[in-house]
């Protein structure tokens, strides 16, 4: 069972993310809904989601000058 193997971060966005299904979530927004301050915490629960096929991710760069 997959879901028994998530950690405590995992578990807190994939809560957050089910709230709305099918939505594509921006880092911004996840921060928000789960209450983190730090983009590490949540990337490293993305990937671990991702890892686990609960999610996909789509990435993109700005670049400014």
């Amino acid at each position: 069972m997959v879901v028994a193997s998530l950690v405590n971060t995992e578990r807190r966005m994939l809560k957050a993310m089910l709230a709305k299904p099918k939505y594509s979530w921006s880092l911004e927004e996840i921060l928000s809904d789960c209450e983190w301050h730090d983009q590490a915490v949540a990337v490293g629960a993305g990937q671990g989601l991702a890892d686990k096929h609960l999610v996909t991710i789509d990435e993109s760069t700005t670049t400014e000058v």
